[in-house]
């Protein structure tokens, strides 16, 4: 397989892995990483998506991935830590893009998706009219609308250079309480947290699962709001220190950490086990909330 399509198809999967699919949602993965790999000029396709109002978000991503494994130059020793980037930049949207399309939605644009790339591949092929200069006004017309072309490409550009900065910084922020939760929670059970403390890491973890919900991971925002409601709870003496509570708490903070650093190891046990203690949780009366 094509070195760029495998990249971009394992990006997907692993971006998908941060989310909560269904088997339908499954399926609109299964073809989209199809698209990728039965395309024949897989650049083309991606502009093609472009065109396409639900995958057009997606597709700006994906080409920015793309325009990075079409470097002469890779460097292979930070290759990884470019992967882990990579996936976070397209979590939120292939987020959007699940939860728009179905199957059959999907197989539609397919249809659209192959007249916009063979229109594109047509019109590359043919000349362009205003290179033919006659009188000079049309050439220098072509260079302005070079011109305009690059300023719109360079607009564009910064856009998604913030977003990089932005899925870069919210990995930082995600994981630099961790150490200090762990801690917290080894303590808890020795009656060693102030409820001060308590009330600092409910509001962390709130802050931290707003920040989740925006970059589009559901596992993740679904375990930073179990912590920030168990935090609450024990505050309000609502909820027992025991070793079975604060070993739940820790099976949220190992699914945040596993899912955020792409780790892959089967977390199977601690996500059920985290989503059984939210679930605990919610049959729980809490005051002042």
């Amino acid at each position: 397989m094509d070195i760029k399509k495998q990249y971009i198809i394992q990006t997907i999967g692993v971006a998908a892995n941060n989310l909560r699919l269904s088997s339908e949602k499954i399926e609109v993965v299964g073809l989209l990483k199809e698209t990728i790999l039965n395309a024949g000029d897989l650049e083309s396709v991606i502009s093609a998506m472009k065109k396409i109002t639900q995958l057009s978000k997606l597709a700006i991503k994906l080409h920015e991935i793309f325009n990075f494994l079409k470097q002469n130059k890779i460097d292979f020793l930070k290759l990884s830590e470019k992967f882990k980037d990579h996936t976070q930049l397209l979590v939120k949207d292939l987020n959007v893009v699940l939860d728009t399309l179905t199957p059959n939605s999907y197989k539609e644009i397919i249809k659209k998706l192959d007249e916009f790339s063979s229109n594109s591949l047509h019109e590359e092929n043919k000349e362009d009219p205003l290179t033919i200069d006659f009188t000079g006004r049309q050439s220098s017309l072509t260079e302005k609308m070079k011109t305009e072309k690059l300023k719109e490409r360079i607009i564009f550009e910064d856009e998604i250079n913030d977003d990089h900065l932005f899925f870069q910084n919210f990995e930082a922020t995600i994981l630099k309480p961790v150490k200090e939760i762990e801690l917290v929670l080894k303590n808890l059970g020795n009656g060693e947290v102030k409820s001060t403390e308590l009330r600092q890491y409910e509001s962390v973890m709130r802050v931290n699962a707003s920040l989740s919900e925006k970059f589009g991971t559901e596992i993740t925002t679904e375990m930073h709001n179990i912590l920030a409601k168990a935090f609450r709870m024990l505050q309000l003496k609502e909820l027992n220190p025991e070793k079975d509570i604060i070993e739940a708490m820790r099976a949220c903070l190992i699914v945040i950490v596993a899912l955020i650093k792409n780790k892959d190891v089967d977390i199977t046990y601690y996500l059920n086990r985290a989503e059984d203690f939210g679930k605990k949780l919610q049959t729980l009366k809490m005051r002042n909330t």
